[in-house]
């Protein structure tokens, strides 16, 4: 029996309380230099999956694609593809992970660890990112992330984010989380103030913030439903942050003084991105060091920094054979490749679908007739990584709810036949199948309702 997933897209969180929120809210300034040069200054970028790409925000135009190890100044865009992921590391530890087909805005970076500050304001403009903040150590730190209808601070916490279609959505996973509505200049009105709890979601859209705005309230979070907490998405990055807390309490064990865990913890931090630049710069491997695969082929470095194969100049596809001079061998030990890591290589290059899933840009509690809910198809990996298959799916509504006007898009219309009855309830269901294996993959929305749509009579309203 095949199991049924779905992705309901949750994103944007917050934290930290109004009034500390405004009190402590620091000016954009410099980092101050401390000259402790075993600190990353800048944050840096994880490319989980390709195609990262660093934006212009006013054109929309590429400037360049990112690769594992290059950092991003105050004021850098940048977007995932649609088969894109990436972490963005900071200097004190934290992290921000974006999912495919987002894109956001560093307005502000600054790290001093002379006095364990750290100032972040990220703009999500589309997407879904998850955060995971080491506590601040100062009361002037903040941790902040808006879109056009939302701010969230934090002081340390993890919560998702999605802002798609004028929607926010956000979803808490540890300590509490708070939100507020923002207004048009992008801050936050006041006495909004919604305060998550873990698996607890808060959803704000256009329309609800112009209501705000004339009468502003407390937001009111709800139960995430079971449907966003399986959600593979919600799942890996809980397991992250886990591993995470669980390295943290590692070495709270070696170092108890939180200044010296802390720079421990930046001195980690270094050490990963060191490696990771002298992996973009070729310091590991280089493709001559990379030995000929049976068959003539070679494995060669590409410019993203993976591997690929390429056929020797003398190697006869057919036949199976090749005559070709051999390329020259670095006799630097420490740029030669096993042929172990060379088989490792390959398996890990071979990805094969596990799942697929559905994300759609708003909740069920609430759907009458007229609506109409964007889905997305999902596919996840073998490596983890996660693809856009929406397009290429096939997909049916089941029950008497409505039709699929184009893929991906949901009208809720009630079957004339049951109109009568006032609601009906039903599921959307997407098919993918494998062109590689034939292996079909089924994605599906729980169960929701659908509630007819009633004109209003001269009388009721008034």
């Amino acid at each position: 029996m095949v199991k049924l997933y779905i992705i309901v897209i949750a994103a944007l969180a917050a934290i930290a309380g109004a009034s500390l929120f405004f009190a402590a809210r620091p000016p954009a300034s410099e980092p101050v230099p401390d000259g402790n040069s075993s600190a990353v200054s800048l944050p840096w970028i994880e490319v989980v999956a390709p195609h990262v790409f660093e934006i212009n925000r006013q054109s929309q135009a590429v400037i360049r694609e990112l690769r594992t190890g290059d950092e991003l100044a105050s004021g850098t865009s940048v977007k995932t593809g649609t088969d894109g992921r990436a972490h963005i590391y900071f200097p004190d530890g934290s992290v921000i992970r974006l999912d495919l087909d987002t894109k956001v805005v560093i307005t502000e970076a600054v790290f001093n660890p002379a006095r364990a500050t750290l100032v972040v304001r990220i703009a999500l403009e589309a997407g879904r990112v998850w955060s995971k903040i080491f506590e601040l150590a100062t009361p002037d730190s903040l941790w902040e992330v808006k879109t056009n209808n939302a701010v969230a601070t934090v002081r340390g916490t993890a919560f998702d984010m999605l802002y798609r279609n004028g929607v926010t959505q956000i979803l808490g996973s540890e300590n509490t989380v708070s939100v507020y509505v923002g207004d048009e200049a992008g801050e936050p009105i006041v006495a909004t103030e919604g305060r998550l709890a873990p698996d607890t979601v808060i959803v704000i859209s256009e329309k609800e913030r112009d209501a705000f705005k004339v009468k502003p309230s407390p937001l009111v979070p709800e139960p995430a439903s079971e449907a966003v907490l399986e959600e593979t998405w919600v799942n890996g990055n809980k397991g992250e942050d886990r591993e995470f807390n669980q390295e943290i309490e590692e070495l709270r064990r070696e170092v108890p003084d939180d200044a010296e865990l802390r720079k421990k913890f930046r001195d980690i931090l270094r050490q990963k991105f060191d490696r990771a630049e002298e992996d973009k710069n070729g310091g590991g491997t280089s493709s001559e060091a990379i030995p000929a695969l049976p068959g003539g082929e070679q494995m060669e470095k590409t410019g993203s920094g993976g591997l690929e194969i390429r056929e020797s100049a003398g190697h006869n596809k057919e036949s199976g054979a090749g005559i070709s001079s051999p390329k020259p061998v670095d006799t630097n030990a420490s740029k030669q490749v096993s042929p172990a890591r060379v088989e490792s290589s390959l398996a890990d290059s071979i990805l094969t679908p596990k799942t697929l899933s559905l994300r759609a840009v708003r909740t069920f509690n609430q759907v009458v007739e007229g609506d109409e809910i964007t889905f997305q198809a999902i596919l996840l990996m073998s490596d983890k990584s996660t693809r856009d298959v929406t397009e290429k799916a096939e997909w049916r509504v089941i029950g008497p709810i409505g039709r699929i006007a184009r893929p991906g898009v949901f009208t809720a219309k009630l079957d004339a036949s049951i109109a009568e009855f006032g609601s009906a309830s039903g599921s959307i269901v997407a098919v993918w199948k494998d062109p590689a294996s034939g292996k079909e993959f089924l994605g599906a929305t729980p169960i929701f309702k659908v509630e007819a749509h009633v004109e209003k009579t001269l009388e009721e309203r008034g």
